[in-house]
């Protein structure tokens, strides 16, 4: 197997001369498998009907339509696609890029026009196994998740987003001194309360036997994350025979690297206060 990074081609490669590249292409296509992460959005700006999103990843990646039979002659056979780019151009943007991978013969998952299709395993089929692959966005865009139909209402097409549960830990004696602070709020109302983890100031506490000493010194804290995982996608990584039958290699990316859990992609230079928070514990 041959994996590689982020995949950001914007115009077909094999077409040109790149010295070296051959020697490069020789490697991907000697493999069993070739994977790669999907990191661009393809289509045809000329008769594109989409548009770019008010929020998105960091830049408007975007590719000819020739990229996709580009990526399948260079050897690519099974691509993930969601990260935080999935959604730079909208569900146009995502669902055309889809209608182009199609064709091409190339596996791709982390997204669908619901939350089942988007966590659902993709499978690719090679002489020496069957490999399957399941793909996460842990930075995405408010708007980017899918979402599972409500009633007779359609599904949301989107990401398959891995959501974080962000809290620290602290020593006991430091939560109860936590405790007794958010116990004097002025806007704190007692009900429904958990013992063993606070909320103060939008920051979740729990107590530890260990603590790590953040940059600075300035608190003996660990910070640590709870992922919330689409129950099919944990299903087949657990080793669950999914229905349409065993498969032989696994695998899954989650890309993590700027704010999780939806928060503004801007990050460091934004003033909406979730991004404001999400600077204490980015997820690397």
């Amino acid at each position: 197997m041959v994996a590689v990074g982020d995949l950001m081609v914007s115009r077909a490669l094999t077409k040109g001369h790149n010295p070296g590249f051959d020697a490069i292409v020789d490697i991907l296509r000697g493999a069993d498998v070739t994977f790669g992460k999907m990191e661009t959005n393809i289509f045809d700006s000329r008769s594109f009907r989409g548009s770019p999103q008010a929020e998105y990843g960091g830049a408007y990646h975007v590719s000819l339509p020739d990229v996709g039979p580009d990526l399948k002659a260079m050897g690519f056979d099974i691509v993930s696609y969601a990260n935080n780019h999935t959604l730079d151009w909208g569900l146009e943007g995502m669902l055309e890029t889809c209608r182009l991978l199609d064709p091409s013969g190339i596996v791709y998952a982390g997204v669908g026009e619901n939350l089942a299709q988007a966590g659902a395993a993709r499978f690719l089929e090679t002489p020496r196994g069957r490999v399957g692959l399941v793909s996460f966005a842990s930075t995405f865009t408010p708007m980017s998740r899918a979402c599972n139909p409500a009633g007779e209402a359609h599904g949301r097409s989107g990401v398959n987003a891995l959501r974080l549960a962000k809290f620290v830990v602290v020593l006991p004696e430091m939560l109860e001194s936590l405790r007794k602070i958010r116990d004097s709020l002025p806007d704190y109302s007692r009900g429904g309360e958990d013992s063993t983890r606070i909320t103060v100031a939008g920051v979740t506490y729990k107590a530890g036997e260990k603590a790590l000493v953040v940059s600075g010194g300035i608190l003996p804290v660990l910070m640590r994350f709870d992922c919330r995982i689409h129950a099919a996608t944990f299903s087949f990584w657990a080793g669950v025979t999914p229905p349409i039958g065993q498969h032989d290699f696994k695998l899954a990316l989650v890309p993590c690297h700027g704010p999780s859990d939806g928060f503004c992609p801007r990050h460091r230079s934004c003033n909406h206060s979730p991004c404001r928070q999400s600077a204490r514990g980015r997820s690397t």
